[in-house]
Order: C-alpha cells, then structure tokens, then sequence
C-alpha cells in the first residue's frame, strides 16, 4: 500500500521507535482524518473548527512552539505529513539503538514522538513571517491552510502533568469555553516504557548474577587444580645416611 518513499523500517528493527507513534503520519498522509489519543474525552463535535483547513495541530503545553501528536487532523495526501516520516526514518536509522536496550523518554519522544511533529513543522514553514513568534493560530504554508490551537483550546486544557487541572475539567458539570474535548493525558505509553525497562533491568541482573556464578566456580575448579600433589615420596638416601 505504501511506497518506498513512507516506509518506515527503523520500526521493526530499534526498540527506542515507537511503532504506535511512527503509524500515525503514515495513516494520516494515506487516508486523512482525525485522529486522537485513546485517552482523548469527546465533549463536542469538531467538524466546524477542521473546515476549510488542510492541517490541524495542538500545542503541547505553554511553549509557543511545542506540538503534540496526541490529536490532529489533516487532509489525505498532505505533504507535511512526508516531512514527519523523513525525520522519524532519519532519527531512527541513526540511532544506535538504546543502551543494553533500555528505552530512554528523551529518546523516543525525538525519535517518534511529538518532537518529531514540532521539528517537522519548523522545517516545513521555514518559520516564515510571523511563525518566528509563535505557531498558534490560522497560517498558509505552501498553499496550504494549515491552524494551530494553543493550549487552553480544542482538545488541551492542561499541561499533561496538572493534575489538579484534569481534575477540575473531568470534574466540570458544563464544557469548558474553547473546548471540544479532554486529552486526560493518562501516559500509557510512558508506564509501558518504564514496565519494559524494569522487565529488562531484571533479566541483565539475572544474567550477571549467572556470569558471576559462573565465574566463582572457574575459580574453585582452577584452584583445585593447581593445588599440591598428593602421594609417597620416595627417598634416595641411604639407611646410614638416615640414621647419621
């Protein structure tokens, strides 16, 4: 379905990629759409806010210029979503894996994650004109009509580690202004990654403590080895030279 142009095969091969994170622009470059987070709350529908726009993104916290890649929405065919895949296949291919295989936050939100989103945008706009200031809001970039909501707005109501905010918002008895829905922020994927090296930190303690073992038994048979030689000795003397 996917020419060689998209494919992404750093994703079967380095286990700090994200395959999750990496079928996203694959999926919205083939077929458009919306899409959202498991952990995404529909309060409303969002077809007006996506009329007439090619490509809509959200920012990811108060930075003028962080994006996430939890809710978006794009028509099919949108070259920025080639940019997207060119930096997650780039980033992966140089990657050198992750250390004894542990995976690294830092690691895979550059090199699947929402990094990879922010970065592609900056590369796609140039930062051209005002974008120098800050992305959020309605912009044409190469002709197409692209309209970044700020935090506060569309599906982002808090920074994803104010909980006291999803709180509040889970909470409300009315839709918050400027919302269509709640992007919880439960971070699934971040517990996998941490259940993943703790699995991992195991079975390297489980391999050391057997190399160590091992080691320790080489030392004892060695040692018993080189020990002294057991047996008669026989004397060369004579019985006068004995008793002298």
């Amino acid at each position: 379905m996917f020419s060689s142009a998209v494919r992404l095969r750093f994703t079967l091969k380095t286990p700090c990629a994200n395959i999750g994170d990496a079928l996203r622009p694959i999926l919205m470059h083939a077929y458009g759409g919306l899409y959202l987070d498991i952990d995404v709350e529909c309060f409303l529908p969002t077809d007006e806010l996506l009329a007439s726009r090619d490509v809509v993104l959200q920012l990811e916290n108060q930075h003028p210029k962080s994006l996430n890649n939890a809710v978006m929405a794009s028509v099919p065919g949108h070259p920025f979503w080639l940019k997207v895949m060119q930096i997650m296949q780039d980033r992966g291919n140089n990657a050198n894996d992750c250390f004894l295989g542990f995976r690294d936050l830092g690691t895979v939100l550059k090199t699947t994650g929402p990094y990879t989103i922010r970065d592609a945008f900056k590369e796609f706009s140039n930062e051209a004109g005002s974008l120098k200031d800050g992305w959020a809001g309605a912009w044409t970039v190469r002709h197409s009509n692209f309209y970044i909501f700020p935090m506060g707005q569309w599906f982002e109501p808090c920074k994803w580690d104010d909980y006291k905010c999803h709180a509040r918002i889970q909470a409300a008895e009315e839709v918050p202004p400027g919302l269509v829905g709640h992007h919880i922020n439960s971070g699934a994927w971040l517990k996998d990654l941490r259940w993943h090296n703790r699995k991992l930190l195991g079975a390297w303690l489980l391999v050391g403590s057997l190399c160590i073992s091992a080691a320790i038994l080489c030392w004892r048979i060695r040692r018993r080895t080189k020990g002294p030689a057991h047996g008669f000795t026989v004397s060369t003397s004579s019985p006068t030279q004995l008793l002298a």
